[in-house]
């Protein structure tokens, strides 16, 4: 590998890639090979070196001159969540300011398969990637030979163009190739946004004639981007989308993307969500929910009433599948490396990469063969950090001209606002004109068709966005775009989004039903589990941008009747079981608080990355309005920043861990630290809460402690008493010394052993391990039993409880709060609601009766049932069973009697208590036989 690297050379077997096509899902012709997704299969040699030199790039390359900030694919602490709350709050700024926001949404076509491996190595250039590792890349992208099969068929031929899909360097060529382009745009003053190929540029202005203008403005830009770079943007697939309040809509008229005129969409769907033009919400719930649906209706089909999947397995499916569905040329790439300071011996290895791979593909019995140079192969672990560095340089253009720009991946949008709209269109233009510039000099292209306007603006005029073109082609308007998966409108109204949400959700719940029946399928587990981590996720993605669009009684009785499904389903309850009862039940909230949950984690993630945008009109007023201020716990922990980090790698330990037995501990301190610096530290939480730590030198004399509050965790308190304890023999001034220093923590020795770190608090007690063991001979990190007498454990443990008894007064908290603590007010937040709507129940009859209040540890015990268990459980806490008197009410028995002769209803309650043929049967389960005294919602399970 060092060799290849060295000399840029790539070994032929090492080029030669195999082609898999896997189908792209969602499309009904799949007689075009653009309805394939070419994946490329390489040797896994070739994947080690690209993982190394995509390693370096991340650590490296983009620390030293990092990626455009509008760039949010394939990147560490960037996310669709981010790009898309960009977009919006960008949007709904100029949509309640009355300006005219026109948002044009674009696909660069043949990002990774048409990028010439010239503009792969300007892109690595332009970020100072090392020559020799540009030479290698290059070498990568150049003559790939490929070979795919169908049958007794195979093909073979060459690649000289974009990155091998799979590729691991891909992404970060394209981010590379990109770059210029996002940067273009924002140099210009231009609204960008990318993911990946995918790019939304907005403008806004209170003058329709200035939107329009800055629009093809920004499309000239865009248009000059892919002259340069050979690649092209699809006027016909580029969107244009109006979002305004005023009364005079503006006419998109006149903004053109290569002489085309852009449509105009009424919603768009960008990242997975559709945008409509009055920013409404409801198409994106329902199209999730109707997916999330679907899923579950498969899974049903899974089980019956008696049998299939236990309550705790249709718990697990529900919350697993269905929920988490429910709820997301060479010269210029070479450049665009070096740009970032890449190794040039990194770059030329890349470069090498590129060039002349060798693709093979298979088809049944039919397999092909050919060199690709061009791009960068999908899948490669390489291709996204790669794409990132490409598109790059579009970002930051698009931003140092003054555009707001947001990328994910390949995925831009690009926003301007102004209170006049003739300065929007021409702001908009010059974005345009910036991402013509960046194609035509990365040999890249935006599809003007498929590039979308949209004008967000409250006034009566409306913007005309005649006159926009990219590329020459006029752009066209949309109403609803969809970008990075919501469903943006005109109006910044989330109606679209909210209405495809839910409607994908019931799709995808109807498919998991199909393989469930009443009385068969799916355990409650793994039902549950189906729901939470298929559907939710499905039905709750984007929901930090649309949440306000589920807050109306149409769209609230739609997510109840999926919540109904869904828990039906996970029961083998009865077919109009009360959703209220079965919410109890499993202590499961209603969908809104779900929903409006998620967007509170997001917001609060955000926060934590400084990408949170706060307003006091829109989706960003989330904090404000859903979270009282008698919640103390919760606003604290989001107000205050968490533990949790972007994953950060240190390698190069120079200290040791040691996990001796217990054995080992027989006789005392294991010998082979006989003589050395010792030190012993020590954690401790009390019953209230209240923690501290404490440290102390082998000789009991130097001993310290400090206080850590209510809100860290023992974890926290063991890691920090190693930090303390490592930073005071710093200030010490030890040197060329044998330390160690004892922890009955194995979980905290674990994590210094670990190459990654998403804890701040542990990373920084790694670095000042470290730093104590590069001016030291040796530093263990060792383990020690914990209250087993040990003098220096036992005075630690001491010491720590004394400082915990003693307090200290001030604001907390002392440390930055566990994410997972977060979480935990979180939920206990939203359990609480569902315990106060529970309460105020006045429906439910004999579900509140037999229910009595919410226990999570019974729900727990519930999903560990079989599914017969489950399901006769729930006709006996809802009420609603096929006893005489439920199906007298259904219209299906003419009495509703027991058969005991006593005249009386034959209920649930009936028969537990008072009905005569069961007395010896409730003497022996239950141990009673006068149930006066006894509350029936008290009864053992």
């Amino acid at each position: 590998m060092r060799a290849s690297l060295a000399i840029g050379y790539i070994p032929t077997d090492w080029r030669r890639t195999k082609i898999t096509f896997i189908p792209k899902p969602g499309k009904t012709d799949y007689s075009s090979p653009k309805a394939f997704r070419p994946i490329s299969l390489t040797s896994f040699l070739l994947k080690s070196m690209e993982k190394q030199i995509d390693r370096y790039m991340k650590d490296v390359v983009l620390i030293e001159r990092p990626l455009s900030p509008r760039q949010y694919a394939f990147r560490v602490g960037h996310s669709v969540e981010a790009a898309l709350h960009g977009i919006t709050r960008y949007l709904e700024d100029a949509y309640y300011n009355r300006k005219y926001a026109v948002a044009c949404f674009m696909d660069i076509e043949g990002a990774f398969n048409q990028t010439p491996k010239e503009v792969f190595v300007k892109g690595l250039l332009d970020h100072n990637v090392n020559a020799t590792v540009v030479r290698w890349i290059e070498k990568l992208l150049s003559d790939r030979v490929i070979t795919t099969e169908f049958g007794d068929t195979s093909a073979e031929g060459l690649a000289n163009r974009g990155c091998p899909q799979g590729g691991i360097l891909s992404p970060i060529l394209w981010c590379l190739v990109v770059n210029s382009l996002l940067e273009r745009l924002r140099d210009n003053g231009f609204q960008v946004w990318g993911y990946a190929d995918d790019i939304a540029i907005a403008v806004s202005n209170v003058d329709s004639g200035t939107v329009k203008n800055e629009m093809n403005r920004a499309l000239r830009i865009v248009e000059d981007w892919c002259s340069e770079t050979s690649l092209s943007v699809n006027p016909t697939k580029t969107e244009l989308m109006v979002i305004t309040r005023k009364v005079r809509k503006l006419n998109i008229k006149g903004i053109k993307f290569n002489g085309v005129q852009l449509k105009k969409s009424e919603s768009v769907r960008y990242l997975g969500v559709t945008f409509t033009s009055y920013l409404t919400w409801k198409n994106q719930v329902d199209k999730t929910i109707d997916r999330a649906r679907k899923n579950l209706a498969t899974i049903s089909r899974m089980v019956g009433g008696t049998w299939g999947l236990t309550p705790a397995a249709a718990h697990w499916i529900y919350n697993s599948i269905i929920l988490p569905r429910l709820t997301f040329g060479s010269i210029i790439c070479w450049e665009g490396l070096l740009d970032h300071n890449v190794n040039a011996t990194v770059v030329r290895w890349i470069e090498k990469l590129l060039s002349d791979r060798v693709i093979t593909t298979e088809f049944g019995d039919t397999s092909a063969e050919g060199l690709a140079n061009r791009g960068c192969p999908q899948g490669g672990i390489l291709s996204p950090i790669l794409w990132c560095l490409v598109v790059n340089s579009l970002l930051e253009r698009l931003r140092d001209n003054g555009f707001q720009v947001w990328g994910y991946a390949d995925d831009i949008a690009i926003a301007v606002s102004n209170v006049d709209s003739g300065t929007v269109k021409n702001e908009m233009n010059r974005a345009l004109r910036i991402v013509e510039d960046w194609c035509s000099e990365t040999s890249l292209s935006v599809n003007p068709t498929k590039t979308e306007l949209m004008v967000i603006t409250r006034k009566v005029r409306k913007l005309n966005i005649k006159g926009i073109k990219f590329n020459g082609v006029q752009l066209k308007k949309s109403e609803a775009v969809r970008y990075l998966g919501v469903t943006f409108t005109s109006y910044l109204t989330w109606k679209k989004q909210v209405d495809k949400t839910i409607d994908r959700a019931r799709k995808n719940l109807a498919t998991i039903n199909r393989m469930v029946g009443g009385t068969w399928g799916l355990t409650p587990a793994a039902a549950h589990w189906t729901y939470n981590a298929i559907i939710l996720p499905r039905l709750t993605f984007g929901s930090i941008i649309w949440w306000e669009g589920i807050h109306n009684c149409k769209t609230q009785m739609r997510l109840e009747s999926l919540q109904h499904v869904g828990l039906k389903r996970m029961l083998g309850a009865f077919r109009y079981s009360p959703t209220r009862a079965m919410e109890a039940m499993l202590a499961t909230p209603t969908l809104t608080m779900k929903i409006e949950e998620v967007a509170i984690r997001t917001a609060k993630l955000l926060k934590d990355w400084n990408k949170w945008q706060p307003s006091n009109k829109g989706h960003s007023t989330i904090m404000a309005e859903l979270i009282p201020e008698t919640e103390k716990d919760l606003l604290m922990t989001i107000e205050t920043t968490t533990d949790k980090t972007i994953l950060t790698y240190r390698f190069g330990r120079k200290f040791r861990t040691d996990i001796p037995t217990r054995g080992d501990w027989k006789n005392g301190r294991p010998y082979r630290y006989n003589g050395w610096n010792t030190w012993f530290t020590d954690g401790s939480k009390d019953d209230k809460g209240e923690t501290g730590c404490a440290w102390v030198s082998d000789e009991l004399t130097n001993g310290k402690s400090e206080y850590l509050g209510r809100f860290a965790t023992v974890y926290q308190a063991e890691v920090v008493a190693i930090l303390r304890c490592a930073e005071d023999l710093i200030e010490r001034s030890i040197k060329h010394e044998h330390i160690v220093i004892f922890t009955d923590s194995q979980a905290a020795i674990k994590t210094m052993e670990k190459s990654c770190y998403k804890s701040t608090i542990a990373l920084e007690c790694f670095d000042r391990l470290n730093e104590l063991a590069a001016v030291n001979k040796r530093v263990v990190l060792c383990w020690c039993p914990g209250h087993r007498g040990i003098p220096g454990n036992e005075e630690a443990d001491r010491l720590a409880k004394l400082i915990v008894e003693e307090k200290r007064p001030g604001l907390e908290p002392w440390l930055p709060v566990p994410y997972a603590d977060f979480k935990l007010e979180l939920k206990r937040f939203s359990l609480s609601r569902l315990k106060e709507r529970w309460s105020n129940t006045t429906t439910c009859r004999q579900g509140r009766e037999m229910i009595g209040e919410i226990n999570v540890g019974k729900a727990r015990e519930i999903l560990k049932m079989n599914r017969e268990e489950s399901r006769i459980l729930t006709y006996v806490l809802t009420g609603h069973a096929p006893l005489n008197y439920h199906l007298y009410k259904m219209g299906v028995k003419e009495d509703g009697n027991c058969t005991c002769g006593t005249n009386e209803m034959q209920t649930v309650k009936h028969l537990l208590i008072d009905c005569d043929r069961f007395v010896r049967k409730r003497r022996e389960t239950f141990g009673i036989l006068d149930f006066k005294e006894q509350r029936i919602d008290q009864l053992p399970y």
